[in-house]
């Protein structure tokens, strides 16, 4: 109970209101319950005559009220109970008022007294309260419970996010997935819950709620490995096959976004090459091995997905070897004469990479005399040949022997095949001289390209280099073999590697 106090007369006489409030939260209204009293500071006080004293409460009714009081003190007068509508809002305040009429005259009764004040009534629940998950993710079901200030309100539950919005049928709400369309290029965003509360057909009041919501963590895009080729200038298209240092893949793959995402980068890897974009060409392969083509695409949300290829070989591959070689002028049976007419070839040759069974290597050979053009390259059937030009014996030849392999290349050996024999031969004219071989050349001195020229025990590299002598070359072989002697390294500058002779 609350009260509210009159002023004070001169003799003591006041007004008091005591007010009690009850609420209906249903009908958004306050029962407020008064009662007045009034208090005689004086003593004996009386009118009891019909139609004279009287109060009014709250308005201008007048309310008779006989009485007679013997001494001071508080003396009840009446009461009366208003009911006071609140606003939409549960607020509301109310005036309070009352007054007492004795109608006597006498100094020591008041003609009349007031009291009065205005109230601020208790504010009434309105709209209903909503406990819901601030963060969610779509395609999971969520409870939406109401917290009612009242049972007769209903409500009305609405969503929002980017451009779409819907209403919330039941006690859960499950987000569709179809909401990621508002964030193609993030993995969440903020939406509201909007709660309207209505009593019969009006609104009593709206709460709203914002939320996280989330993309699930399986909304990633697809991708599809699509086509994969080897590529190459050298590896004939019909072998099916990658070669290391001489192959690049040449790929296709396809993207596909989920509810509105978008390609933001795609990396395709295999055997150490990578390259970008949904389709294009790597550089060569750099290794050999079984490897798992792989394109990855990362969207729009910084979400990857990733495609194979069926596994990759890349073949190893190296040019082809040639070994023991062999080349010799020889007689019509195939031994070995310094005289004979004939040829005599010889070599092994392989191949270091198969590529799959389709790697294969031939053996040819060319000649020509010294110094002259090469004939057409023939072939070499099992390794070795005897052929009959016929060699002159008087001339000198070079023969290449070439090992060539399905992919094109080559590896070749140059053998010089001396002249014949002799101890000494002049050329016609006399314009030029041999030792051990045959004169070929006019106005020149020759001997076979395994001789040497000595002066008493020194051989003529010697000669040109006597002890003491500096020797710079761009290599770091020791001139003992190529030159013999003995020789001790020496500070050089620009590179060069410097020699001093020392015996």
């Amino acid at each position: 109970m609350a009260t509210i106090y009159g002023a004070v007369s001169a003799t003591g006489w006041r007004l008091r209101l005591d007010y009690t409030v009850t609420q209906s939260v249903a009908e958004n209204t306050s029962d407020v319950a008064m009662e007045l009293s009034v208090y005689d500071g004086t003593g004996l006080s009386y009118n009891q005559v019909p139609g004279g004293a009287y109060y009014t409460l709250y308005d201008d009714t007048r309310v008779y009220h006989p009485y007679r009081y013997e001494a001071t003190g508080w003396y009840k007068l009446g009461g009366r109970t208003v009911t006071v509508s609140h606003r939409n809002d549960g607020t509301a305040e109310a005036t309070l008022s009352a007054a007492w009429y004795s109608d006597v005259v006498s100094v020591y009764t008041p003609a009349s007294l007031t009291v009065s004040g205005t109230v601020t009534l208790p504010r009434i629940p309105r709209a209903s309260t909503l406990t819901a998950p601030a963060a969610m993710t779509m395609g999971n079901s969520y409870a939406m419970v109401i917290g009612a200030a009242s049972p007769s309100f209903t409500h009305v539950l609405t969503w929002r996010f980017g451009t779409q919005s819907g209403t919330v049928s039941g006690e859960t709400w499950t987000p569709p997935l179809t909401l990621a369309q508002e964030i193609p290029d993030s993995e969440s965003g903020a939406g509201t819950l909007t709660l309207t509360t209505l009593q019969g057909g009006d609104t009593v009041g709206a709460n709203t709620y914002s939320f996280t919501l989330r993309c699930p963590d399986d909304m990633v895009p697809s991708v599809s490995a699509l086509t994969l080729t080897a590529v190459s200038d050298t590896v004939p298209s019909g072998w099916n096959a990658a070669v290391k240092g001489l192959s690049f893949l040449r790929y296709t793959a396809s993207f596909t976004g989920v509810q509105g995402s978008t390609a933001v980068s795609a990396v395709f890897s295999c055997g150490g090459v990578t390259a970008e974009g949904l389709s294009g060409d790597t550089a060569l392969l750099p290794a050999a091995g079984a490897f798992t083509p792989t394109v990855t695409v990362t969207d729009s949300r910084g979400r990857s997905a990733s495609a194979q290829w069926p596994a990759l070989t890349v073949y190893d591959y190296a040019p082809p070897t040639l070994s023991d070689v062999s080349a010799f002028r020889a007689d019509e049976n195939g031994t070995p004469d310094e005289e004979g007419t004939y040829l005599s070839l010889g070599a092994s040759v392989s191949t270091a990479a198969e590529v799959g069974g389709h790697n294969q290597v031939t053996l040819t050979y060319r000649l020509r005399t010294a110094g002259g053009a090469y004939g057409a390259e023939q072939t070499v059937s099992g390794g070795a040949a005897l052929v009959h030009p016929p060699l002159l014996i008087s001339s000198s030849y070079e023969v290449a022997l070439i090992a060539t392999d399905s992919l094109g290349q080559r590896r070749e050996v140059a053998i010089s095949i001396p002249t014949a024999a002799v101890a000494m031969h002049l050329r016609s004219g006399g314009q030029g001289a041999a030792f051990g071989k045959y004169a070929e050349h006019d106005q020149a001195l020759e001997l076979p390209a395994s001789w040497q020229i000595y002066r008493g025990t020194e051989a003529l590299p010697l000669w040109i280099y006597p002890v003491g002598s500096v020797y710079y070359c761009d290599g770091t072989v020791d001139p003992a073999q190529v030159f013999g002697g003995v020789w001790s390294q020496i500070t050089a500058s620009g590179g060069l590697t410097g020699w001093r002779r020392t015996q």
